[in-house]
């Protein structure tokens, strides 16, 4: 499971491999399903309308989830060479969408070590790239007041800022947070095992960050700053992504697995749904 995304009471996953897309209650409890092409990142257009990045296909999709109906949003075929990454759209309708520098799916990770783009795609559907040496361009976070875009690159294990002009233009990026190097001891196994490797991100009401470590064994919260704030252990899983959510906004939802390389955790490969009460609410709370 990747792409959690909160609205209007309805938390929406997707399952890049499996290809399917669900929406769930605030409980947990499966409202309903469709097939979706190798979706990966999410972000609500509106109440009900879901934006998905397929990867394989290239193409940003819409999905009108009171009629079921799928439709294309834009194609991106032209720009990305790679698999599609995360994505999210700002309140002024700029769309912010990652891509790997190859096949995600078929390609070994060790050989995805390159530079890749991130690009933006306006309410009049034009596409431009706004930068084109992100390492692994994975979560993407927009602060409150939509002043700045935040990209997690997983293969540098660094959240990158990058401020934004008027017309949703990006200014050059700057490093904003580097995960220190895991201690020996911490080392998993695997490609990831042996960094901090950042995944999806979510904002909160005070623009706390929290971040996916897709080679770990819990997710990170960094205030304002970017200083570390709390971490949840999710051992022995891994979390790749989260939102916040629920009746509150409190709700903080991670799809999680097992960690990259394992296979010694019964029924560990098999995608988890997560959820725990934080102190800190959504934005949009």
């Amino acid at each position: 499971m990747e792409g959690p995304r909160w609205r209007a009471g309805r938390l929406a996953v997707i399952a890049p491999r499996g290809q399917e897309a669900y929406l769930f209650d605030a409980a947990g409890t499966l409202l309903t399903r469709r097939p979706a092409p190798t979706p990966n990142g999410t972000s609500w257009l509106d109440d009900t309308t879901l934006l998905f990045a397929s990867m394989t296909d290239r193409i940003v999709y819409a999905w009108d989830t009171v009629a079921d109906h799928l439709s294309e949003y834009a194609d991106l075929r032209e720009f990305a060479t790679g698999t599609l990454s995360d994505m999210m759209l700002a309140p002024d309708g700029h769309l912010y969408v990652g891509a790997h520098a190859d096949d995600a799916l078929n390609v070994p990770k060790t050989e995805l070590n390159r530079p890749s783009i991130l690009m933006r795609v306006s309410p009049d559907g034009s596409v431009a790239i706004e930068n084109e040496d992100l390492m692994w361009p994975n979560g993407v976070a927009i602060t409150g007041g939509a002043g700045r875009v935040l990209v997690a690159e997983t293969y540098a294990s660094r959240i990158t800022s990058f401020s934004r002009r008027a017309d949703g233009s990006l200014e050059p990026g700057t490093t904003w947070h580097t995960f220190a190097p895991r201690a020996p001891e911490d080392c998993g196994p695997g490609y990831w095992g042996q960094a901090f490797a950042p995944d999806g991100l979510c904002i909160d009401a005070e623009d706390g960050l929290w971040v996916a470590d897709a080679s770990g064994h819990g997710i990170t919260r960094l205030d304002a700053a970017g200083t570390v704030t709390d971490f949840i252990d999710t051992a022995p899983f891994a979390v790749f992504a989260s939102t916040l959510g629920g009746p509150e906004g409190r709700t903080l939802y991670m799809t999680a697995a097992t960690q990259h390389g394992r296979d010694d955790i019964p029924g560990g490969r098999e995608p988890q749904l997560l959820a725990v009460e934080v102190e800190v609410p959504g934005p949009e709370s």
